[in-house]
């Protein structure tokens, strides 16, 4: 009976000594596994920051080609599309849009049928003629327009003015009249008139409050026979 507890014992021991040895080897496997798991862990990460820093490196790289292209694309002169230059248009003129000065036409001289000259506006002598001598004269006009124009011969001032011909032609014939004073002679003033047909004219007065747009006059010395 002494033998079997001993043998009990011994069983035990080896046992307890088998079960040390097996947790010992598993704790052994555990720490194994662990520090395997640790390394597969530090190795997915490692790659996992590898990757990573590839991609950041990638990006950079990228991000660096595009600031180069955007530099040299503000360093280099860029050709602008010329805008559409808009129509000048001209300003309306205060000349164009202001009334134009009339133009009147205007008495040069006038020509008799004897040959004298009597130039508008300018100082000559009267002619001397026997009353009764008949003599046409022939007005001469300037008229830049070119327009139809009539003309109107009298003789004598105001108050005593005498109508020699009414509105019409350039020519017109008259008689050097006799005069009445003592000596029998007398200068004789001879008017003309021009207008053109417009209703307005450059002068409101001309023959008994008529108007024109110019006059002259011719003198003549009326003597007797």
């Amino acid at each position: 009976m002494g033998d079997a507890p001993r043998r009990t014992r011994v069983v035990l021991f080896a046992l307890a000594g088998a079960l040390v040895v097996s947790l010992g080897a598993s704790q052994h496997r555990l720490g194994i596994a662990a520090a395997l798991l640790s390394l597969g862990a530090s190795a997915i990460v490692g790659i996992a920051w590898s990757r990573e820093r590839e991609a950041n490196r990638a990006a950079l790289a990228s991000a660096a080609a595009r600031i180069h292209m955007l530099e040299a694309r503000f360093s280099s002169p860029s050709v602008q599309p010329s805008a559409a230059q808009p129509t000048e248009t001209a300003a309306p003129s205060t000349r164009a849009s202001a009334a134009a000065p009339p133009v009147y036409p205007h008495l040069t001289d006038a020509l008799d049928s004897l040959g004298n000259d009597f130039p508008n506006q300018a100082t000559v002598g009267a002619v001397n003629l026997k009353a009764g001598t008949v003599i046409t004269l022939k007005a001469a006009v300037s008229d830049p327009l070119k327009r139809p124009l009539e003309y109107q011969f009298w003789r004598g001032d105001v108050p005593s003015q005498v109508l020699l011909c009414p509105w019409g032609p350039s020519t017109c014939t008259l008689t050097i009249p006799t005069c009445s004073t003592p000596t029998g002679s007398c200068g004789v003033h001879v008017l003309i008139a021009v207008r053109d047909q417009e209703t307005t004219h450059r002068l409101a007065n001309c023959y008994r409050l008529e108007a024109c747009d110019d006059t002259m006059s011719a003198w003549y010395n009326s003597e007797p026979h």
